[in-house]
């Protein structure tokens, strides 16, 4: 039951994020509601769980997305391993640890993926392209992390009522 609402929820925050890829939303950057669901995911779930759902999102986007196949995933897969490993030292279902974590989740994310491109693609100026490209994505992610913690946390709160009820 848990694999398949994650692969829904997935699926339906694919077509949102590509949604979203039609708008002007801030310099025209959308936000990385699949990066959003790997730091809450590896925050609660821990390690295993953030790496899986990196892998599968950041593929997702690699191939769906353009760009260099695997530079999303790795850059994803880092970054769940990353918060699933924060997973054991935290209280994690403090309703403010998860912008914190989208903050700075996104920063390391980007840069990954710069580091990536930088030494594959182009040169790039750092501050311009915290003004025009990181700043955006950091201020468009955390207006959506409440809405997708809220929706994880009730599809927790609802496996976990469904496991005790057939108990």
């Amino acid at each position: 039951m848990i694999y398949l609402l994650y692969t829904l929820l997935i699926l339906v925050l694919f077509i949102a994020q590509s949604f979203f890829s039609g708008f002007e939303f801030l310099y025209n950057i959308k936000p990385d509601l699949l990066l959003i669901l790997v730091i809450i995911t590896a925050v609660n779930k821990g390690k295993r769980a953030g790496t899986l759902v990196a892998l599968i999102v950041g593929l997702l986007e690699d191939l769906f997305f353009g760009g260099l196949i695997g530079v999303n995933a790795i850059s994803k897969i880092i970054i769940g391993f990353l918060f699933g490993f924060l997973n054991q030292y935290i209280y994690k279902y403090i309703f403010i640890i998860a912008p914190v974590f989208v903050v700075v989740g996104t920063f390391i994310n980007q840069l990954i993926i710069l580091l990536l491109l930088h030494q594959s693609l182009f040169e790039f100026s750092f501050t311009v392209l915290f003004d025009r490209l990181i700043s955006p994505l950091l201020v468009s992610n955390i207006i959506f992390v409440f809405p997708l913690y809220l929706i994880i946390y009730l599809i927790e709160l609802f496996i976990s009522r469904r496991k005790s009820s057939v108990k």
